[in-house]
Parts: structure tokens; C-alpha cells; sequence
């Protein structure tokens, strides 16, 4: 008896609750939000490359041993550096890893997350390029200077939505991996808030 009172009174109170869209009292809402500006698909994940040095852009880890140090890019891969002289790092090359957030290099191997998979794979080219002077064009053919050793899929849930929080942005749904946003005006309620 009082169970299915509890139950009445549960569902008078939820029948009379008013749901409302917040984004139609939001003014931010109609103003300016983040648009998908680049995709990259589960097949250009696969594209891992060995390139000459290119323009460091939003740093993130960072790591060295007694040769290099290595400096990670946000979605974008490692720029290694030969850092025998510590005071004045010169620039090798880039190592291009679509949808990177993390990575750490040990015994010449490179462990790193790209877009949901784990993948580890051989940087012993880096010596070559460094030791015995061989160009990124030569090396990037050498299949076992770079070669994968692992793809674990899917261990990582990608953020595919903005970084900073308190945003409306583009729904993401089935474009693969969003690697990077545009704030652009709108003249429409955007879907996603975070």
C-alpha cells in the first residue's frame, strides 16, 4: 500500500515537471560555436611518416635521453630533436601520428595512443638519420627503420568534441576522427555542450 502510494506521488510530481531546452534561453547558443574543421578516417590513421623537421605547434610530453628529445604534438605526432648538446637542440625530423595525445619512447621503441588503437612501433631509424647522415626520403622507405611492431584497437575512448568546456560545437557523429575545430559563427542551435 504504501509502495504503490510512493509510486502515484512519484509519477504525479515527474507528469507535472516542465522540460525545457536550455539552449533557447542560452543567447551563447545562437552566436558562435565550434564547427569540425578536419576529419581523419580509421584508414589515415594508418598513415605514419617519417618527415623532414616541421614548425612545432601546441606542445604536449616531452622526453629525452643522452641523444634526443622528443616533443610531443597534439594530434599531430613527435618532432625529435639531436640534443647531444643539450644548450642547442637541432632539429631531425617529425614523425607524423594522426590523433596522438600521448606517448613515451623506451629501448628505441615508441608506445603511443592514435586515435582509439595503442600502437607500439621501432624508432631505430632516428640513428640513421643522426649517425650515418641518411635523408628522411631514404629512410621513410626502409620499412623496418619505422616499423610497427602493434595495433591494439579501440583501447581509448577519443574525445572527439572541443577541448575547452562550456562550448556548444558540431555533433561528430560518424566523421571519424576530429582532429581539428574552427570557432565560427551560428545562425542555428549547435547539438553538443560541454
Amino acid at each position: 500500500m504504501i509502495k504503490a502510494a510512493a509510486a502515484t506521488l512519484l509519477i504525479m510530481c515527474l507528469g507535472c515537471q516542465k522540460f525545457e531546452d536550455f539552449r533557447s534561453s542560452d543567447s551563447l547558443s545562437k552566436n558562435e560555436g565550434y564547427f569540425i574543421k578536419t576529419v581523419i578516417t580509421d584508414n589515415e590513421l594508418q598513415n605514419i611518416l617519417v618527415k623532414p623537421p616541421q614548425p612545432v605547434g601546441e606542445i604536449g610530453s616531452l622526453f629525452t635521453d643522452n641523444r634526443y628529445l622528443y616533443i610531443g604534438e597534439y594530434l599531430k605526432g613527435i618532432h625529435v630533436y639531436d640534443n647531444r648538446i643539450p644548450a642547442a637542440p637541432k632539429p631531425l625530423l617529425f614523425l607524423q601520428v594522426p590523433a596522438m595525445r600521448e606517448f613515451f619512447i623506451k629501448d628505441k621503441t615508441l608506445v603511443c595512443d592514435n586515435g582509439g588503437d595503442l600502437i607500439s612501433f621501432n624508432v631505430q631509424g632516428i640513428d640513421e638519420v643522426l649517425d650515418n647522415n641518411v635523408s628522411i626520403s631514404q629512410i621513410s622507405q626502409d620499412p623496418n627503420a619505422f616499423k610497427l611492431f602493434r595495433r591494439v584497437s579501440n583501447v581509448f575512448n577519443y574525445p572527439n568534441y572541443p577541448r575547452v568546456r562550456n562550448i556548444y560545437f558540431e555533433c561528430p557523429d560518424s566523421v571519424g576522427y576530429v582532429i581539428e575545430w574552427e570557432i565560427r559563427s551560428s545562425t542555428t542551435n549547435l547539438n553538443c555542450y560541454r
